[in-house]
C-alpha cells in the first residue's frame, strides 16, 4: 500500500485550503452531547521577582496563559493565539495550522528588553537513562504552548506534550537552570491531568459518519464493541458489530476524546485487541501533513493509487481511493464541506481552538 510520491505532492497542496470562497459549517447531524469546555492547568508566573500560580480552565497552554490575571491585551500583552495562519503561494491564498500558536512576546505589561525575554517551562515525563523510568520534571519546551494539553488521552499518546502544568518567567534564558531549581521548590502541588469522561452526553463526545464509496472491501477486525448513533431518533446503540455492508450504507459511530483523532481511536480501537483506525506515528504535535492527527488507515484501507502509476511525471491521469474528511456531508442535497485540516486538529470541546464534534470520513475515488 505504498503511496506514490507525486500523489503526496498533490495532497500536501490540497491540504492547504484556499481561503477565498471556503465556508466551514458545523454539521447539522449533532448528537445529544453536552457542548462545553474541559481541562484545567496550573500556570506558574515569575515576572522577575518571585513565583506565583493560578489554576485556570483551559484546553491548552496558550489559552491557559490568556486566562490568567496577568494577561491583558489592553496592557500591550501579546500572545500568538491564532491557531491558523494564511499565506500566499503561486498567486493563491492558503491557510494552515500555525506552529507558533502560544508564543509569548509580552506579558504583564513587560516587553522584551536586552537579554531579558519571556521564557517557558513545562512539567512533563523525562526518561532517567539509568533506571529507564519516567518521572515528571520541569524542562524547556520543544513546541509552543498551544500544543501542550492537560488531558489523559493526549498525554498517553504524546507523552512529551501532555501536561497540566506550565510556567512563564521573565529574564535571561541563560538563567534557566536556576529558574528550574526555584520553580521546583515552589511548585509542590502540580495540577492533575483531566480525565476523559466516556459516557453519553459527555463534552468529550464526537460523532463520526463513516462510509465506503468504493468497491474495495474493508478489513474490519471483528469490531463488536462500537457505539452507533441514529441522528434521526437520537438513539445510541452499544456493542454493535460493524460490517462492510454497514460501512457501505454509511454509519454513525461514537467516540470520546479531547480531540477528534483521539475520539476516533476510542470509537473503533480496543486497547490490546483491535486497531481498526491507524494514525501516522509522529513526535510532531502540530496537526498537519504526516504530523499529529494525520489519518493513515481505517479498516485496513488508506490511500491507494488506482491509475496513473505508469506515468510518474504526469499528474493528470492519476486517480486514488482515499479517506476524505468533511465537516458537513449531506448526500440528499449534494451539500459537502471538505475539512481544511487533519482529523486531529478538530475537537468537540468549545474551548479548543478549532471546534467541530461531528465529522464525516468518506472512503472515495478521485
Amino acid at each position: 500500500m505504498a503511496i506514490n510520491s507525486k500523489f503526496m505532492a498533490v495532497l500536501a497542496a490540497f491540504m492547504m485550503v484556499a481561503v477565498a470562497g471556503i465556508v466551514v459549517v458545523q454539521s447539522s447531524d449533532e448528537s445529544d452531547a453536552a457542548a462545553g469546555e474541559a481541562g484545567y492547568m496550573n500556570v506558574y508566573i515569575n515576572s522577575g521577582n518571585e513565583w506565583s500560580v493560578e489554576t485556570v480552565p483551559a484546553a491548552n497552554g496558550c489559552e491557559a496563559v490568556k486566562a490568567t490575571s496577568v494577561y491583558d491585551v489592553h496592557n500591550g500583552d501579546v500572545i500568538d493565539d491564532a491557531y491558523t495562519y494564511q499565506y500566499q503561494y503561486d498567486g493563491n491564498w492558503y491557510t494552515d495550522i500555525n506552529s507558533s500558536y502560544g508564543a509569548i512576546t509580552q506579558l504583564n505589561g513587560t516587553p522584551a528588553s536586552g537579554t531579558s525575554t519571556w521564557n517557558v517551562l513545562v512539567y512533563v515525563p523525562v526518561l532517567n537513562p539509568i533506571t529507564h523510568t519516567y518521572s515528571n520534571k520541569w524542562v524547556v519546551p520543544t513546541a509552543e504552548l498551544g500544543y501542550y494539553k492537560p488531558f489523559t488521552d493526549y498525554a498517553s499518546l504524546m507523552r512529551d506534550y501532555g501536561t497540566a502544568n506550565i510556567a512563564v518567567w521573565y529574564g535571561d534564558s541563560d538563567n534557566v537552570a536556576s529558574m528550574i531549581s526555584s520553580l521546583g521548590n515552589y511548585a509542590t502541588s502540580p495540577c492533575a491531568l483531566t480525565q476523559i469522561i466516556d459516557t453519553q452526553g459527555s463534552v468529550f463526545e464526537h460523532i463520526f459518519y463513516l462510509k465506503n464509496k468504493t468497491n474495495y472491501t474493508m478489513a474490519i477486525n471483528g469490531t463488536n464493541n462500537v457505539t452507533t448513533y441514529n441522528p434521526a431518533t437520537g438513539v445510541y446503540t452499544e456493542n454493535v458489530t460493524l460490517t462492510n455492508a454497514m460501512i457501505t450504507a454509511g454509519v454513525y459511530v461514537v467516540g470520546y476524546g479531547s480531540d477528534a483523532g483521539l475520539a476516533l481511536r476510542n470509537a473503533l480501537n480496543v486497547t490490546g485487541q483491535t486497531t481498526d483506525v491507524v494514525f501516522g506515528t509522529t513526535s510532531n504535535p502540530v496537526p498537519g501533513y504526516l504530523a499529529y492527527g494525520w489519518l493513515d488507515t481505517i479498516f485496513g484501507l488508506g490511500t491507494v493509487q488506482v491509475s496513473g502509476q505508469d506515468t510518474p511525471s504526469d499528474y493528470t491521469d492519476d486517480h486514488y481511493n482515499y479517506w476524505s474528511t468533511y465537516t458537513a456531508y449531506d448526500e440528499s442535497n449534494s451539500s459537502y464541506v471538505w475539512a481544511g485540516f487533519v482529523v486531529g486538529a478538530y475537537s468537540a470541546l468549545t474551548n479548543a481552538p478549532l471546534v467541530d464534534g461531528t465529522l464525516a470520513l468518506i472512503y472515495e475515488y478521485s
